[in-house]
C-alpha cells in the first residue's frame, strides 16, 4: 500500500478513491443555559447560526431543545481538510483558559460532514488532531453516500 505525500490534498486514500463533492466543517457549541452573544463575547468571533433554547427555527418547527452557537466552513472540491481547520482555528482564541471555560460550560464538538457520490478517504495530521484536542472538543463525523441516482 502507498503512503500519501505530506503536502497534497489531504481528501484521498490510497486505493485511489477520489474526493468528496462537498464538506462542510462546523464548530458546535451547545448548552441548556447558552447565550449566543456571551459565547461570541469569549470567543471574540461571530456565529455562523445560533439559538437560545427554545427559539422557534422555522414557523412550524419545534423549539430547539438546547441553545447553539455554529461556526461553520463549506468547501466543494478542490477539498484540503487541513486548510478548512486551520481557517476554522484561525478565527478562534488560542488560551486554554478560554476554552477550558466553555468546556467546563457547554458541549463542544467539531462536526465533519462528508457528502459523495462516490468513495472517498481523507486523513487528519497529528497537528491538527492536536488543535482540536486543545480546544475539548469531540468529533463528530457523517458521512453521506450518495449512490448514482440516489441523490
Amino acid at each position: 500500500m502507498s503512503e500519501m505525500p505530506e503536502h497534497t490534498s489531504t481528501v484521498a486514500n490510497a486505493s485511489g478513491a477520489t474526493e468528496p463533492d462537498e464538506v462542510v466543517l462546523a464548530l458546535c457549541i451547545y448548552g441548556e443555559s447558552l447565550v449566543p452573544s456571551e459565547v461570541s463575547a469569549k470567543l471574540q468571533c461571530t456565529p455562523t447560526h445560533s439559538h437560545v433554547k427554545g427559539e422557534v427555527g422555522k414557523p412550524e418547527g419545534r423549539p430547539f431543545p438546547k441553545g447553539a452557537w455554529l461556526l461553520e466552513i463549506r468547501r466543494a472540491e478542490p477539498i484540503d481538510l487541513e486548510a478548512m481547520f486551520e481557517e476554522l482555528f484561525a478565527q478562534l482564541p488560542q488560551g486554554e483558559a478560554v476554552w477550558s471555560s466553555l468546556a467546563e460550560q457547554f458541549e463542544l464538538r467539531i462536526h465533519l460532514a462528508v457528502h459523495t457520490e462516490r468513495g472517498c478517504g481523507f486523513h487528519l495530521s497529528p497537528k491538527t488532531m492536536q488543535l482540536v484536542a486543545a480546544r475539548h472538543t469531540e468529533v463528530f463525523l457523517d458521512i453521506y453516500a450518495y449512490g448514482s441516482g440516489d441523490a
